[in-house]
């Protein structure tokens, strides 16, 4: 895709941090035996020992991270989640990381202290916990998402389709509350300021739930085919604008 402008991001404001030094910190011996019901599980079969339920969760974090660093980074993760029984897949990149995982559910707080630079300001999504023994005889035990730690190092922790080189992520754009931004897109559609162009980046499923007013629809089946669409938009844009830019972008 040709140059994004600095009204246009895609991805969201990073703080300026010292990730760039990533020091692991080694588990507090208090915080492990606080988990008393915790027991190792190895990370290379899935095998359980014991362990009742466990906590699907996906994160990402679009944060610096130092390349040269990330085969340690890789090791450091591998070894403390690997005791603590996590397993799943995890992208680590020169932007951050992204992953799934299930974690027992007696080591989820001792994973969430594992690595406090690199998980305090990501996203977590705690999604199903998963029983490992039916209930009762009736119940079927629940497919393994994953049977082991797979931990790998890629140029981008998602696949978005962009092909333009890394995005520079501390000039991103900022974000809104919920209730700004519904202010700022009632008086743009009032004032039907079309100079102020507002996208709507879901794709084409998304938007038969529903849509904001007066947002252009990308209208793509998949978030990969998402660039290739916006150029078709901002050239739609500067033709309707004589040549200019929008002076401003919502999405």
């Amino acid at each position: 895709m040709r140059g994004l402008w600095d009204a246009v991001r895609l991805v969201p404001r990073l703080r300026r941090s010292s990730l760039l030094e990533l020091p692991c910190q080694r588990l507090p011996v208090a915080l492990l035996q606080h988990d008393t019901l915790y027991q190792r599980r190895s990370f290379t079969t899935g095998e359980d020992a014991g362990i009742s339920r466990r906590q699907y969760i996906s994160l990402y974090n679009y944060t610096p991270l130092d390349k040269k660093k990330l085969p340690k980074l890789r090791r450091d993760m591998r070894e403390q989640w690997g005791d603590l029984g996590v397993v799943g897949r995890i992208y680590i990149a020169e932007e951050g990381i992204n992953g799934q995982l299930v974690v027992p559910e007696t080591a989820v707080n001792a994973f969430g202290h594992s690595f406090p630079r690199l998980l305090r300001d990501a996203k977590l999504f705690y999604g199903q916990l998963i029983e490992d023994k039916p209930r009762n005889t009736e119940e079927i035990k629940p497919a393994e998402p994953f049977h082991k730690l797979d931990i790998r190092i890629r140029d981008q922790i998602l696949h978005d389709g962009f092909e333009g080189g890394p995005l520079d992520l501390q000039e991103s754009g900022y974000s809104l509350p919920p209730e700004l931004w519904h202010q700022k897109l009632q008086e743009r559609n009032e004032m039907d300021d079309s100079s102020t162009l507002v996208l709507d980046v879901r794709n084409f499923y998304e938007h038969e739930i529903g849509r904001f007013d007066g947002a252009t629809r990308i209208m793509v089946d998949t978030f990969r085919d998402t660039f290739d669409a916006l150029d078709e938009i901002l050239d739609q844009h500067e033709k309707e604008h004589d040549g200019q830019k929008p002076k401003e972008v919502m999405m």
